[in-house]
């Protein structure tokens, strides 16, 4: 749905590829600002991320006036510091207007499915359409 959407980044906590560490363990002091860039069709935006003063879990990016529900997210290798993690997005409605468009959206699928899960409630919205890679070099 288009509207006013909160884009949140993922910074793994306890485990990260088969280790056990808090993100800090994991040389917090290495990671540095990488760049986000975010494509919904119409415009192109890049937007800063300093991973090296995130916490582990959701942070913040940045909120985004999106026009189209197919949205493009590349972060790239491209930091000061020694490492990206990239680990997962999500897509939070940031204001009243687009969570009352995105619960009316998300009832009038849920009323039209069948199962068990049919009236499952989930407040965000894990990759709104969205692509996501990783670019090297």
């Amino acid at each position: 749905a288009a509207g006013r959407w909160r884009l949140e980044y993922h910074l793994p906590g306890r485990k990260f590829s088969g280790i056990f560490a808090p993100y800090g363990g994991l040389g917090r002091e290495r990671h540095g600002t990488l760049n986000i860039e975010v494509y919904d069709g119409e415009r192109s935006r890049n937007v800063p991320f300093d991973a090296a003063a995130a916490t582990a879990g959701w942070n913040p990016v940045a909120d985004f006036d999106l026009r189209s529900s197919a949205v493009q997210v590349h972060i790239t290798n491209q930091t000061e510091g020694a490492r990206v993690i990239a680990d997962a997005i999500r897509w939070q409605p940031a204001d009243a207007d687009t969570r009352a468009a995105f619960k009316a959206l998300r009832a009038s699928r849920n009323a039209a499915r069948v199962g068990p899960d049919a009236n499952a409630h989930n407040p965000t919205r894990q990759t709104k359409g969205a692509t996501s890679c990783l670019t090297t070099g």
